[in-house]
């Protein structure tokens, strides 16, 4: 809202308020809310002068070679690396930390396109596999 004020949507289940004025918080104090509260904002304006924060999972790569995350991503897969399915859903294995961030946690991808899969992973910090070279 105008006023700072800013409210959860409907389902949010965290330790906070539901409504809350951060019109007079700084970068640091909003970050620090976030992550106590669980909650976060969208990842838009970053850009070559501002890195993108760290992924909530960190992809391992051999010395030398190309981190996994600037691989082609393999979409087939229904969930990302580190992601269970149950057959509806997939879920994250325990060792996520975006794990407060219900909608990032659980999730049914099963009808999800590639580029839709590829929004989410942006947004919620997860890798599905690199496309293996032949």
């Amino acid at each position: 809202e105008q006023d700072g004020t800013c409210s959860a949507p409907y389902f949010y289940r965290g330790t906070c308020p539901f409504s809350v004025n951060l019109l007079n918080y700084t970068k640091g104090m909003k970050a620090t809310f976030a992550a106590n509260c669980g909650v976060g904002w969208p990842l838009d304006g970053y850009g070559p002068e501002k890195p993108k924060p760290l992924p909530a999972r960190y992809p391992s790569h051999a010395p030398g070679q190309k981190p996994a995350w600037e691989c082609k991503r393999n979409f087939n897969p229904t969930c990302p690396d580190g992601f269970n399915f149950d057959g509806v859903m997939c879920h994250e294995d325990g060792t996520y930390l975006g794990a407060n961030m219900k909608n990032c946690a659980h999730f049914d991808a099963r009808r999800w396109t590639d580029d839709m899969k590829e929004a989410f992973a942006a947004h919620c910090h997860v890798f599905w596999p690199c496309v293996q070279a032949p």
